[in-house]
């Protein structure tokens, strides 16, 4: 489902980048109406998918989450003390999901990784700081594509879509391999002592 979420969300940061291409050449001339509104029919289209399957992926990773927590507490003879609507809000709600997945994550880290710990909270706090700029860019995305007042701004609107639909391609591949590697037992260990040569 990721990798659907990937490819769609690269998909669409090209057609942002052709309708931005559209604009800048029809500061030079004008466009066939014909073609500037199917384009804009595409990128509008996609753009619905894209936070359909935005949506679809987070629901999946609550789903994963909760499993992997509650496998990782019971290996360690307990039982996960959140509820499952905790972590459902905490990373579904919008402000919330900027916070509360890390929290959640880290439990999860104590519970029981494949990483070296020093590593794996290394890793953690980096794929945390990556969720947070990439939601802070959709969220200044989102300001300027609706309060743009003129065409330079609207055409600033689009190109920032094109980075934050790229920027969201390659986090959602990044975490699916981070979380894998971390906490799927059947992941490849890896040592945690590494021997240097005196």
């Amino acid at each position: 489902m990721v990798q659907t979420l990937a490819t769609l969300l690269a998909v669409t940061a090209l057609a942002q980048a052709w309708i931005y291409g559209l604009l800048v050449v029809n500061r030079s001339r004008p466009l066939d109406g014909t073609l500037v509104a199917w384009s804009y029919a595409i990128t509008w289209g996609l753009g619905v998918v894209s936070v359909a399957m935005v949506i679809a992926c987070l629901v999946a990773f609550v789903a994963w989450f909760r499993h992997h927590r509650e496998r990782a507490y019971a290996d360690n003879d307990r039982i996960d003390p959140r509820p499952g609507w905790h972590l459902a809000v905490g990373s579904l709600v919008p402000v919330l999901n900027l916070v509360a997945p890390a929290v959640f994550v880290h439990e999860l880290a104590n519970c029981g990784h494949q990483l070296p710990a020093d590593r794996l909270v290394r890793t953690l706090r980096l794929w945390w700081a990556g969720w947070v700029a990439l939601n802070l860019l959709a969220a200044l995305t989102l300001v300027i594509r609706f309060t743009a007042d003129s065409i330079q701004w609207g055409a600033n609107a689009v190109l920032l879509t094109v980075l934050c639909d790229a920027a969201g391609a390659v986090f959602a591949l990044v975490s699916v391999r981070l979380l894998h590697r971390a906490f799927d037992p059947a992941a490849r260990g890896e040592p945690a002592t590494r021997w240097l040569a005196v």
